[in-house]
C-alpha cells in the first residue's frame, strides 16, 4: 500500500489509513520514528467549512425542492471533497511536556 512521507523523518512511513484519521482531527504517529503529526490545522478548517457547506447547501436544495436529485449531488460532492482532503499536508506537532509528578 502507498505511503506518504513523515514531517519529521521524511520516510515513507504514513498510511492512506493513518491520514484519514488525521483528515478527521486526530493525530497520528509515525510507524519508524513515532513523533505525532497532523493535517495542517488551516487547511483542514478550510477542508471543513466547504465540506459542511456542500450538506447545508444541498441539503437544504433537497428539501426546498423536494428532490433527491440534490442528495445525490451532496453525496457526490462529499466524495470529491475526501479524496481531496488526502493531499492536505501533515505538520509537525511537539512532543508531549512530561508531567513531573509535582502538583500546583
Amino acid at each position: 500500500m502507498h505511503k506518504t512521507p513523515c514531517p519529521h523523518c521524511e520516510k515513507d512511513a504514513i498510511s492512506i489509513s493513518d491520514r484519514l484519521k488525521a483528515l478527521h482531527w486526530h493525530t497520528i504517529h509515525c510507524a519508524d520514528c513515532g513523533k505525532r503529526s497532523c493535517m495542517n490545522p488551516i487547511m483542514l478548517s478550510i477542508f471543513w467549512f466547504v465540506l459542511v457547506w456542500d450538506f447545508f447547501f444541498f441539503g437544504f436544495m433537497a428539501w426546498f425542492e423536494s428532490s433527491y436529485i440534490y442528495l445525490a449531488i451532496m453525496l457526490i460532492g462529499w466524495l470529491i471533497i475526501d479524496v481531496f482532503g488526502y493531499y492536505i499536508p501533515l505538520s509537525r506537532m511537539r512532543s508531549l511536556p512530561i508531567p513531573d509528578g509535582k502538583s500546583g
